[in-house]
Formats: C-alpha cells, sequence, structure tokens
C-alpha cells in the first residue's frame, strides 16, 4: 500500500526483530534466531530470550567503549555466567539495560538502517 522508507533484502519485510539503540549506535536481533540460540551479541549490544515474554531483553555490552569482561551462556531459559553459581535470569544481567521494541524489520529499518546485527 505505501512504499518502503528504505529497501533491504537481508530479512523478510515483515520478520519480527528485538531492536534497541543508545545515543551512539542502534542494534536488532532477528527474533526467530534469537529464540534457537537463547543469546546473541553484536558489538555493542548482547541480547536474551526470555522464553516467558516470547520477546528478547538487551543490554549494553559495555559503557564509555570499554571492553566487556562479562560472558555469558543460555542454558534452558537461565544466563550462566563465567563465575561458579553466576546464574541471571533474562532481565536481571548484571548490565546496563536498553529498552528493548519488538517490531517487524521493515519498520526499524526504515528508522535504523544502520543498525548492528550478529
Amino acid at each position: 500500500m505505501f512504499s518502503l522508507m528504505a529497501e533491504d533484502d537481508r530479512h523478510h519485510p515483515k520478520e519480527m526483530v528485538v531492536g534497541g539503540r543508545t545515543a551512539e549506535a542502534a542494534g536488532y536481533f532477528v527474533l526467530e534466531e534469537l529464540r534457537d540460540a537463547g543469546i546473541q551479541e553484536t558489538e555493542q549490544f548482547l541480547a536474551v530470550y526470555d522464553p516467558d515474554l516470547d520477546t528478547a531483553h538487551m543490554y549494553r555490552k559495555a559503557d564509555d567503549g570499554a571492553d566487556t569482561t562479562h560472558s555469558f551462556t543460555y542454558e534452558d531459559g537461565i544466563v550462566v555466567g563465567e563465575e561458579p553459581g553466576e546464574r541471571y535470569a533474562p532481565d536481571e544481567l548484571p548490565l546496563k539495560r536498553v529498552i528493548a521494541i519488538d517490531a517487524f524489520f521493515f519498520a526499524w529499518n526504515a528508522f535504523y538502517p544502520e543498525s548492528e546485527h550478529p
């Protein structure tokens, strides 16, 4: 009905993505791929799938350009850290949260065509 603001064939226009941004960068994760992986990251962002809500929580990997020292894995809906006993719910990682937005790819890409993605 309406033309797209930005043409892009990386994903189907109606593929669901979870996106977030900071003042410096924007990033998105394809929801179906994140469901399978549990956890994914880009240069600036980390996303964790939340099976209870069927969405993702996004985090900044580091503030002020510092390298992150955190390493996580995903096991049955729980995020496991490097240290013994480090276990987190998807919405409770010890990183700075980014507001995550569920959107169709065409809509996210219209506003943030230069977004990072895995």
